[in-house]
């Protein structure tokens, strides 16, 4: 058995436990060579003799070194070694990570506020993309799994169940891997997985930081997999924007095809809407991309001729004007198309292969324009109001748009920054700053000092509103 003071490898000292994993405890450890903390991931014993489990193991070591992401844990080294009482131990040695895991924030504050926990899934899918550009899927994404640094990064962690999707299954019986609140519909069923897993899985994240509690929960394991794949998950609460409901509602799709079709997609609209979240989110279907309704603005006023410029001869000027008048021609028909946007040319199959429709058809001649990507349409839609099929089957259908109604949102203030300060000078701070603060408690730090906020300092929020800080207990005084 492992204590504190044990030396893995003639080089890494173990100082304490700090946590653990499916297959291993983690350690907080000393490089004696580089003196540099470290994160020590030891193989557990009762899966040491199992070669399919050490084979894990070092597939998560090689999986991690692949990877370079600013949102993705480094890995210094892997290795085996036999402790002197004769123990064979796998272990694996990783940046250590100064923060805390997004599950343990949830379960102190409930829900987050709607541009954190976006900001929050946005650097997740960052995260997410890379590995699947390097044909990793991680299959084991939870707010136990995410690591939110003091200053607002995310850090993702444990791969110890990723793999190639084109490998076999991991074990011979076909077990299902993965933690069953978080687990896609086909996980759930035991089929071969894609990179849409894990957006799934992202997705149920995204909805609990929003709702302050897990979409689907039972008694057993076993219910709770049954109700990925057959149950729709529950609304978000009331004051959530639709915009922000429909990337939910996206993510959530049973059918792997109806969700964002990359994770790069998926961050590029949670970033988004992190911004602006009553902004429209619009997926007309895989691989289709992320489009956006551009905002209307009013013409620029007609620029005075200036003294001393020559006019234009007569013959120039009326070639102009025609041309002016042939580009106002174009612009009426376009704005007559746009005003109908449900019709559908004649005879013309709105059908979609894979059992959607896109409810506004655009010409044939609609301009183009990327966004994000190559070949991206932008859509550009006139209605208040936004339809969405809410059928859970497989074969659920999405509408092409979801522009959703305009609501005013009240003048934000500006929101102090109050980390590093003491619990009672926090509370004054926001207090004359006429918000409300909301103070939870947890942690082993420097005594009634803040770590953490919500929304962080210097942005904005409706003056009036809550701001959760977390206050770092250690001595006498911080709270129960």
């Amino acid at each position: 058995m492992l204590r504190a003071g044990d030396v893995l490898g003639d080089r890494y000292r173990l100082t304490g436990r700090v946590g653990g994993g499916g297959m291993g405890d983690v350690w907080c450890g000393e490089d004696i060579v580089l003196r540099r903390k470290v994160a020590v991931k030891v193989l557990l014993a009762r899966y040491a003799d199992a070669e399919d489990f050490r084979e894990r193991f070092r597939r998560e070591a090689r999986a991690i070194a692949c990877l370079e992401s600013p949102a993705i844990v480094d890995v210094y080294d892997y290795d085996e070694c036999v402790l002197p009482d004769g123990e064979e131990v796998s272990y694996l040695v990783m940046q250590f990570i100064e923060g805390e895991p997004l599950s343990r924030r949830l379960g102190s504050w409930g829900r987050l506020h709607v541009g954190d926990a976006l900001r929050l899934v946005a650097q997740a899918a960052d995260a997410l993309q890379v590995a699947h550009e390097a044909g990793i899927i991680h299959r084991d994404i939870k707010p136990a799994n995410m690591l939110v640094r003091p200053d607002g990064r995310l850090v993702l962690v444990d791969f110890g169940i990723a793999r190639d999707p084109s490998a076999a299954t991991l074990t011979a019986t076909g077990a299902v891997m993965g933690t069953a609140t978080y687990m896609s519909p086909e996980q759930a069923s035991g089929v071969r997985v894609t990179a849409a897993s894990d957006v799934y899985s992202l997705g149920v994240v995204a909805h609990q930081a929003l709702s302050g509690e897990s979409p689907f929960a039972a008694d057993t394991p076993f219910v709770v997999a049954s109700m990925h794949v057959r149950q729709p998950p529950p609304p978000l609460p009331d004051d959530i924007p639709e915009a922000v409901r429909e990337f939910v509602a996206i993510s959530l799709s049973k059918d792997p095809a109806d969700r964002w079709p990359s994770a790069a997609r998926m961050a590029q609209a949670a970033r988004r809407l992190a911004e602006a979240p009553h902004r429209a989110v619009v997926m007309a279907g895989a691989p289709g991309p992320v489009f956006e309704a551009p905002p209307l603005r009013a013409p620029e006023p007609r620029p005075e001729p200036r003294p001393g410029v020559h006019r234009l001869h007569r013959g120039r000027r009326a070639r102009l004007v025609a041309l002016v008048l042939g580009l106002a021609v174009l612009l009426a028909s376009a704005v007559a198309v746009a005003a109908e946007p449900w019709a559908a040319p004649p005879g013309q199959d709105t059908g979609g292969g894979n059992g959607r429709h896109l409810d506004a058809q655009k010409p044939a001649e609609a301009p183009v324009e990327p966004v994000g990507a190559p070949s991206v349409s932008r859509s550009v839609s006139a209605s208040p109001s936004a339809s969405r099929s809410a059928s859970a089957a497989p074969s659920a259908s999405r509408s092409a748009s979801a522009v959703p109604s305009a609501s005013p949102t009240p003048e934000g203030k500006a929101v102090p920054l109050v980390i590093g300060m003491s619990e009672e000078n926090a509370k004054k701070a926001l207090s004359e700053a006429g918000f409300v603060p909301e103070v939870g408690y947890f942690g082993e730090g420097v005594a009634c000092t803040v770590s953490e906020q919500s929304p962080g300092g210097g942005g904005s929020a409706p003056a009036g509103s809550t701001v959760r800080v977390t206050v770092q207990r250690g001595g006498e005084g911080c709270g129960a």
